[in-house]
């Protein structure tokens, strides 16, 4: 039997730490850069809302369109998924109140949306693979 305090002790803690990976585990390193372009539905440009780049693994990044359909943002170098979501913004809360906040949001009825919704989730036919330096990705949404 083998005595973890002797001898072979260190010998078994460091196969043990191979086998398990010393040192917890590793960051996802990202490699970022610019990318910026105008974002349209058939033809005319959106003028608010927010476009995301998903790569494979990790976080997504997001940046807000202007009111001239223009965004910027740093991208991770690769494949990525494109997202958009443009909509009219929901009304908020109207006091503390519950039936004026009900009745509120009935007057205002749902937001307009701008875009298909399905651009906006992992759905999206959307996509744009990210080089090194500055990119420019333009969208004409159908």
């Amino acid at each position: 039997m083998l005595n973890p305090t002797g001898k072979f002790g260190g010998v078994l803690g460091l196969i043990l730490c191979l086998l398990a990976g010393c040192g917890g585990p590793t960051e996802l390193k990202r490699e970022y850069a610019d990318v910026a372009g105008k974002l349209s539905h058939k033809g005319a440009a959106l003028t608010m809302g927010t476009v995301s780049f998903q790569p494979p693994a990790g976080a997504a990044v997001e940046g807000k369109i202007g009111a001239d359909g223009t965004y910027t943002l740093k991208a991770v170098i690769g494949p990525n998924k494109v997202m958009v979501i443009s909509r009219e913004e929901e009304p908020g809360p109207v006091g503390p109140d519950p039936a004026a906040r009900k009745a509120a949001a009935a007057a205002a009825g749902k937001p307009k949306v701008f875009v298909p919704e399905i651009y906006g989730t992992a759905a999206t036919s959307l996509s744009f693979t990210v080089k090194a330096g500055a990119n420019k990705a333009d969208f004409d949404i159908p």
